[in-house]
C-alpha cells in the first residue's frame, strides 16, 4: 500500500486509532496490553506504538516476512499465526485490532475467528474488527466495478442478498480469498458471543468512505464474562 498510495497508507492507521480510541472511551477500558492481528508490515502496529507507548503491543501475521519486519523495526514481539484460529494462543489483551482479516475468510474460519478473539480479550477488553459490507458489495460486486476477485458476481451477490455472507477463494498462493457480509449478519454473530456492541461505522475504514472502504465494528467483552 505505501509503494502505490503513500497518503493512505498513513491514514489509514490514523483513522484505525481513532476508531480504537472512541472504542475505548465508550467501554472505560485502559489498554495496558493490545493484540495487532493480522498486522502485516506495521500499517496500524507503528501507530499504535505511538498512541500507547506505555502499552505492552504484540504482533501477529501469517507472513514470516513481514513478522521479521515488524520485529526489526518497532521493536515489537511478533508472532507467526495459523490459518487455523484454535491454534492460537497469544495470551490476552485489553485491545484487539483486526484490520483486513475477516474480509478474507470463509464463513465457518469467520465465526472461529471472531470466538478466538472473544477468548483473548479480558474482561472488560475491546475489539475492533473490519469487514466488506454494503458500500463494496453495492458499488464494487453488484456494479462490476473492480469486483474483487470475483468471477461469478451474479452468483455471489445471490448469496449475499440470500444468506448476508458470500466468499470466494481466490486460489492465489498465501491468500485466502475476498468475502462479502451485511452488517446484520455481522450482528447476529456477535449476539452468539459475550461480546456486546459499542459501534458499527459502515465505510469507516477506506477512501473517502467510498466503494473501496471496510466497516470498522467495535465491541467489548462483558465484564462478568
Amino acid at each position: 500500500m505505501y509503494a502505490y498510495n503513500p497518503a493512505y497508507y498513513f491514514q489509514a492507521g490514523e483513522i484505525a486509532v481513532r476508531a480504537m480510541r472512541t472504542a475505548l472511551e465508550l467501554a472505560g477500558t485502559v489498554p495496558r496490553r493490545i493484540l495487532d492481528l493480522p498486522c502485516g508490515y506495521g500499517r496500524v502496529l507503528r501507530r499504535l506504538k505511538v498512541e500507547f507507548p506505555d502499552s505492552e503491543l504484540v504482533g501477529c501475521e501469517l507472513r514470516e516476512d513481514a513478522v521479521q519486519f515488524c520485529r526489526e523495526t518497532f521493536d515489537v514481539p511478533c508472532a507467526v499465526s495459523s490459518r487455523d484460529p484454535a491454534t492460537l494462543n497469544l495470551g490476552t489483551f485489553d485491545l484487539v485490532w483486526s484490520g483486513s482479516l475477516l474480509t478474507h475468510v470463509p464463513q465457518g474460519t469467520w465465526v472461529e475467528f471472531l470466538r478466538m478473539f472473544e477468548r483473548s480479550l479480558n474482561p472488560g477488553g475491546v475489539l475492533v474488527f473490519t469487514t466488506f459490507g454494503r458500500a463494496a458489495a453495492e458499488g464494487r460486486v453488484r456494479a462490476n466495478d473492480k469486483p474483487f476477485s470475483f468471477t461469478d458476481t451474479e452468483a455471489v451477490m445471490a448469496e449475499y442478498d440470500q444468506y448476508g455472507f458470500a466468499f470466494r477463494d481466490t486460489m492465489v498462493p498465501g491468500h485466502w480469498g475476498d468475502t462479502l457480509v451485511k452488517p446484520s449478519w455481522v450482528c447476529d454473530r456477535i449476539a452468539e458471543t459475550s461480546l456486546r456492541m459499542l459501534m458499527f461505522y459502515e465505510s469507516g475504514w477506506g477512501l473517502d468512505g467510498g466503494k473501496w472502504s471496510q466497516d470498522i465494528i467495535a465491541c467489548v467483552r462483558s465484564p462478568t464474562s
